[in-house]
């Protein structure tokens, strides 16, 4: 991050953008990445695969989310973490979790059998390092004890340098109703829901995220953006399915983004709503706003459409919801 800060200087990059950019990185694919979060449970994964990286991951993602549970499901799949070299280090590497999960061996066929990590060996040395952990002969086995075990507040955590059989998506689909981030592929969905209620489209942007929930079989039942201009932000095309309206889905995603908002230093939320005022003002504390106070970057989004019974209101999102 320092190095990309200097070179961007370089090239004439203010700092009031820097700081800006830095503050709404989304961070590296699989380092302590979110996937996903379903019935209260947080779904995220890194690529730690050597003892010294698992240690430091486990604790800094004990240290984030410090309430609950956290169960750390670990793949041997690189060529380092499926040799037995490393089966001492490992035993020491998980004191922050709660319950350790070692999967199956990847492609052990390529690993020489003298040298080879055994899954079983390291679950019990972990065991004799004082931290519950189990080995599993297949992926669907570990996902239905992990799943067994979580309960809304936990995290589960994946360690893998590949896709670890699909666990994360196996997870999350059998809790169901899954809030995470959309991808490009996700778009054209979000964007018949939103033209269901005649939303105009979400742009997409460097400023723009959008959170959606998908059903076990993919489809995405509801979505929500947010834009950034410095520290405001509007929030918009909170949509949901109509078939699926009532079971509080809307909180879900509302709360979501607006969590995000404040992990993103965002000081003020706004949004413009025709009948759900009660909604944003009982679950989310939003009040009344006067459109004056809005960046004009705001107000000139297509996004911000006041018509004539639309109500601008405000949120703060350090606000404890309800």
């Amino acid at each position: 991050m320092l190095a990309a800060l200097a070179v961007a200087r370089q090239e004439g990059a203010s700092v009031p953008a820097l700081h800006d950019a830095v503050r709404r990185f989304l961070g590296v694919k699989r380092r302590q990445e979110l996937l996903g979060i379903a019935s209260g449970i947080r779904v995220v994964t890194d690529f730690a695969h050597h003892p010294t990286a698992v240690r430091l991951t486990t604790t800094a993602i004990r240290r984030r989310f410090p309430n609950g549970r956290m169960y750390v499901c670990f793949e041997p799949r690189s060529a380092s973490s499926r040799r037995a070299v490393f089966s001492d280090g490992y035993a020491e590497s998980f004191a922050a979790a709660s319950r350790v999960h070692v999967g199956p061996l990847f492609r052990p066929e390529k690993i020489p059998p003298d040298q080879r990590l055994d899954p079983q060996a390291l679950a019990k040395a972990i065991n004799a390092h004082g931290i519950e952990a189990l080995a599993h002969a297949d992926v669907d086995d570990l996902a239905q004890s992990v799943l067994a075990e979580a309960a809304p507040g936990d995290t589960i955590l994946l360690l893998t340098s590949g896709s670890f059989g699909g666990l994360g998506d196996k997870i999350l689909k059998a809790l169901g109703d899954a809030v995470m981030f959309a991808t490009p592929e996700d778009l054209p969905s979000v964007h018949a829901l939103c033209a269901s209620y005649g939303l105009a489209p979400t742009i997409p942007g460097d400023t723009t995220e959008t959170l959606i929930i998908r059903e076990p079989e993919g489809a995405v039942v509801g979505c929500v953006s947010l834009r950034m201009v410095g520290p405001q932000a509007l929030l918009f095309n909170l949509a949901i399915d109509r078939e699926r309206r009532g079971e509080g889905l809307g909180w879900m995603l509302a709360d979501g983004i607006l969590r995000r908002a404040r992990m993103l230093g965002v000081q003020q939320v706004y949004l413009v709503t025709t009948d759900a005022t009660d909604f944003f003002a009982g679950k989310l504390g939003a009040t009344p706003a006067s459109v004056e106070e809005i960046d004009p970057q705001i107000r000139r989004d297509p996004n911000f459409v006041l018509g004539d019974r639309a109500v601008c209101m405000k949120i703060d999102p350090s606000y404890k919801r309800g």
